[in-house]
C-alpha cells in the first residue's frame, strides 16, 4: 500500500510540474496503454491443444520525462495481465515478472549515455525491440516467452562520434537469482550496434550467474534490414553452461518481416517463424516437464532433443488518420509443440495523457 501512494503522489507531481511547465522541454509524458485479445486455438491433430484463452490482454502505464539537459527518467508499469495477482506478489524477485518492467533514470549528453535502475538487459535482439504491448505473442519465440530481462542494475552506452556506431556495457542482478543482488548473482553484458545504410545490426555477449562462480554464456546476433518501407529481421541466439558447447547446446533462429501497405502505411502485414533446439537440458524454461500455464499455445519449455518450430502471420490495421495510437490486429499462429492453430483478435490502444491535458 505504501508503495501504491508512493506511485500516486509521484505522479500528482510529475503533472503538477507539467501545469507549472507546459511550455518547456521538461513536461513528463505519460500514457496508458491497452490491450484486449481474444485466442481461440484450433487442435490440428487429436493430442493439440484446444484452450480459449486471452493471451496478451493488458494494461501498462509509460511515464517519461527529463529534468534539466542531462538527465531524463523512465518508468514502465505493468497493472494487468493473464496473471494479475502474480505482478503483484512476485515484486522484489528477479527470475520473474512483476508490476514494474523498467524503472531508470538516465544521465547523458551527446557521447556517453549511463542509466541506473531497473531495465533490460542489453540483449542484441529485435525481438525484444517492441514494447510487451505492442508484441504478438502467441509468435514469440521461447526464448522471448521464458528469460526475464527486466533486471536491476546499471548501463553504460557510449556513441562514436559519426553517430553510427554504439557500444554499451551493462552490470546487473542475474535472471537466474531469486532476489535482485541478495542473491550475490549477476549478469555482465557487453553489445556493439549500428546503423550502415539499410542494415542495423547487434551483436552481443553475456555472462549470467546461475550459481556463485558458474555462468550461463550467451551470445545473441540480431540483424534488421529496411528495405524501402518494409523491414526485415534476423535474430540468432545461442546459449549454454560450458565454453566449448556454446554453439551447440542451445539456441533458436528467428525471422520476421513486416510490410506496410498504401501510402499512410495503416495497413501492416507480418510474418513470423522460428526454429530453436536442447540438446542437453533447457537452460531458461522448463525443459521435459513443459506446460502450457502461460495460457498460451507457447510452452514452458523446450525438450531435450525435441525440436521446437512456429510459424504464423496476420495483419495490423491502423484506423486513425495519422496516428498510430489504435491497432486493429489478427495473427494465425502455429508450433509443433501445442499442435494447433491459434488465431488472435484485439485491439491495442496508446492514450497520451499528456497530450490531452496540454490541449
Amino acid at each position: 500500500m505504501k508503495k501504491t501512494l508512493l506511485l500516486v503522489a509521484t505522479l500528482i507531481s510529475c503533472f503538477h510540474t507539467y501545469s507549472q511547465e507546459a511550455k518547456t522541454s521538461n513536461v513528463p509524458e505519460f500514457v496508458v496503454a491497452s490491450r484486449f485479445d481474444v485466442v481461440p486455438s484450433i487442435p490440428a491433430s487429436g493430442s493439440g491443444y484446444d484452450k480459449f484463452n486471452f493471451t496478451g490482454s493488458a494494461i501498462y502505464t509509460f511515464l517519461d520525462g527529463n529534468i534539466g539537459d542531462h538527465v531524463s527518467y523512465s518508468m514502465c508499469n505493468h497493472w494487468v495481465g493473464v496473471y494479475t495477482k502474480e505482478l503483484y506478489e512476485d515484486l522484489g524477485y528477479s527470475d520473474t515478472i512483476n508490476w514494474i518492467d523498467w524503472l531508470y533514470f538516465s544521465f547523458h549528453n551527446d557521447k556517453i549515455d549511463f542509466t541506473l535502475g531497473k531495465d533490460m538487459i542489453n540483449l542484441g535482439l529485435w525481438e525484444d525491440v517492441p514494447y510487451d504491448i505492442d508484441a504478438h505473442s502467441t509468435l514469440g519465440s521461447s526464448f522471448w516467452w521464458n528469460s526475464s530481462v527486466y533486471q536491476w542494475g546499471a548501463a553504460l552506452k557510449y556513441t562514436l562520434s559519426d553517430e553510427t556506431t554504439y557500444f554499451s556495457f551493462n552490470f546487473s542482478s542475474s535472471p537466474f537469482g531469486e532476489r535482485p543482488f541478495k542473491s550475490k548473482l549477476f549478469h555482465y553484458g557487453a553489445k556493439w550496434g549500428g546503423e550502415y545504410g539499410i542494415w542495423r545490426p547487434m551483436l552481443s555477449g553475456h555472462l549470467m550467474e546461475y550459481d556463485r562462480g558458474y555462468f550461463v554464456k550467451l551470445i545473441c546476433f540480431g540483424q534488421q534490414f529496411a528495405i524501402g518501407e518494409a523491414t526485415l529481421e534476423l535474430d540468432y541466439t545461442t546459449y549454454s553452461y560450458g565454453w566449448r558447447t556454446l554453439f551447440s547446446d542451445q539456441g533458436q533462429i528467428r525471422a520476421n518481416a513486416l510490410i506496410p501497405i498504401g501510402k499512410e502505411g495503416r495497413v501492416e502485414v507480418l510474418a513470423s517463424c522460428g526454429f530453436e533446439f536442447c540438446q542437453k537440458g533447457d537452460i531458461f524454461g522448463y525443459g521435459d516437464e513443459y506446460d502450457f500455464s502461460s495460457k498460451s499455445i507457447n510452452p514452458t519449455g523446450i525438450a531435450t532433443k525435441k525440436n521446437y518450430y512456429y510459424a504464423g502471420g496476420g495483419v495490423n490495421y491502423y484506423p486513425l488518420k495519422k496516428s498510430k495510437d489504435l491497432r486493429l490486429h489478427a495473427t494465425a499462429a502455429y508450433n509443433n509443440y501445442a499442435k494447433s492453430i491459434a488465431l488472435a483478435l484485439g485491439a491495442t490502444f496508446h492514450f497520451n495523457v499528456t497530450k490531452l491535458l496540454s490541449k
